[in-house]
């Protein structure tokens, strides 16, 4: 991970100075102040940055600390890692289905809630599933579901702003994802570390159901002329 860190480093660094800076002809220059001020004002932009925290924390504590929970279950570490592989796998099988079907007969909420319900149910299955072979089918669906999730709020963000906006919230979203990923993984250690793994999980359950809660708080974007349909975030 730390040479991991250390290439992106490099690559935004030679970006940095490698990419000119001066705007093409087409394009608006957006006011940052103006644009910032408006994103923090925007109740969509706050519901689905708080739900990424949330979210992608909850999911990547989980794959991270599955192998941790199934060792100590006297199960191998083998095991834990085919079974998140059938977890991603899934997921992006479910990225290509579920957006596109979503996009035609569901509101926006309901799509997500679609994907966020069976996701936030399954964790306890798939973790304290009996055997590996059990924990497979129920990671099977419940990446299936879960991972769309993704596609759905980046458009649904996407649509919530203006135009010129959409890149600034787009990298506000993944700027706050992100250190939800490492805050979260770190909390359920904790939290094992105090009450054990079954609490743990608990934890991840209950901040899942938070998620699925504040989903109901988000307004309808109307799709608007060349916004990206919810199909064609996974290509």
């Amino acid at each position: 991970m730390i040479i991991l860190a250390g290439v992106a480093a490099l690559c935004c660094a030679l970006f940095f100075f490698a990419v000119p800076r001066t705007a093409l002809p087409h394009m608006r220059v957006e006011r940052p102040r103006a644009s910032w001020s408006l994103l923090l004002r925007n109740r969509n932009v706050i519901v689905l940055c708080a739900g990424g925290f949330l979210g992608q924390g909850c999911f990547n504590a989980v794959t991270t600390w599955l192998a941790v929970i199934w060792h100590e279950r006297g199960l191998p570490f083998e095991a834990a890692g085919i079974a998140s592989s059938y977890v991603v796998f899934s997921g992006i099988l479910g990225s290509l289905l579920i957006p596109s079907v979503a996009d035609r007969i569901l509101h926006a909420r309901s799509a997500l809630w679609l994907c966020l319900i069976p996701a936030a149910v399954l964790v306890h299955p798939f973790i304290w599933a009996a055997s590996p072979a059990t924990a497979c089918t129920y990671g099977s669906i419940m990446g299936f579901f879960q991972l769309p999730s993704l596609a759905i709020s980046l458009t649904l963000l996407e649509r919530s702003v203006r135009t010129e906006q959409r890149g600034t919230a787009s990298g506000i979203y993944w700027t706050v994802g992100n250190p939800g990923v490492l805050a979260l993984s770190s909390m359920i250690d904790l939290v094992h570390t105090i009450g054990g793994w079954h609490l743990a999980v608990d934890c991840v359950t209950a901040l899942l159901a938070v998620v699925i809660l504040l989903v109901a708080f988000l307004r309808a974007p109307a799709r608007a002329a060349g916004s990206i349909p919810l199909s064609q975030v996974v290509s």
